[in-house]
């Protein structure tokens, strides 16, 4: 049997073993809350590691930047030189061009008069004979008679 003091004794016991369970979560609860937050840290402790790698290179080629700016500029000036002398030649080119147009214009309008001059000649020189015994069909008969008599008279022909 249970003495009185005994059941007080196994009841603080109890109470006492009951708290220490208690506490006992409670500190293995800490235990994970601490190792989740351990975890967390370990984790931000990488990004981090990885963001000021990345903002390292990021300061390198921003410092990089400027030099690079004005390299780009002084480029761009040499081009924008180059394309006022293209501009230039393309200008004093156009005005050759004309300048032969012209000429070959000229040359063109001497060719045409040279041409019709060589017409006009041409037109003189041709002989059309349909068209001169037109023009001439009597004196082409007198002859024609003369000539008929004449060799009628020297060629006996009934003799």
């Amino acid at each position: 049997m249970v003495v009185a003091g005994e059941a007080i004794h196994c009841g603080e016991y109890m109470e006492h073993s009951h708290r220490i369970e208690s506490l006992e979560k409670k500190v293995d609860n800490l235990n994970n809350n601490i190792d989740s937050l351990e975890n967390k840290v370990n984790k931000v402790d990488k990004d981090f590691a990885v963001a000021k790698e990345s903002m390292t290179q990021s300061l390198t080629m921003l410092s990089k930047l400027p030099d690079t700016l004005v390299e780009t500029q002084k480029t761009l000036a040499e081009m924008q030189t180059t394309m006022i002398g293209m501009q230039y030649s393309l200008t004093e080119n156009n005005k050759s061009v004309e300048a032969l147009a012209k000429q070959v214009s000229g040359l063109n309008d001497k060719i045409n008069s040279v041409d019709a001059k060589v017409d006009i000649v041409s037109d003189k020189s041709k002989f059309d004979f349909l068209e001169y015994i037109k023009k001439n069909w009597p004196a082409i008969a007198a002859l024609l008679l003369f000539g008929m008599a004449w060799v009628t008279d020297k060629v006996n022909f009934f003799k």
